[in-house]
């Protein structure tokens, strides 16, 4: 898929998901992880597990303004899913 740029420039554009900001390689990895439903989609299936951990992991702190989250099961390798957050009252 290619990315939008910057006409000017040629810079690749920020994507929005779930109306927080993304660059395009977080967006690539939220997009996978999104359509693949409740069925987790294993780290490796997205790039190198460590990396993608670290995205992940970044991507949830951009989502802690919403009511989403991305859950990972722990380990090297384990399998990430979307799921809306718990809401406590």
């Amino acid at each position: 898929m290619a990315h939008k740029v910057c006409a000017c420039c040629g810079q690749p554009l920020a994507e929005y998901r779930l109306g927080i900001r993304l660059t395009p390689l977080k967006a690539r990895i939220f997009d996978a992880i999104k359509r693949r439903g409740s069925e987790r989609i294993q780290a490796r299936e997205l790039g190198n597990p460590i990396t993608v951990k670290s995205h992940v992991w970044q991507i949830n702190d951009l989502l802690e303004e919403t009511d989403w989250r991305i859950d990972g099961l722990r380990g090297i390798g384990g399998g990430y899913r979307l799921e809306r957050r718990h809401v406590r009252i």
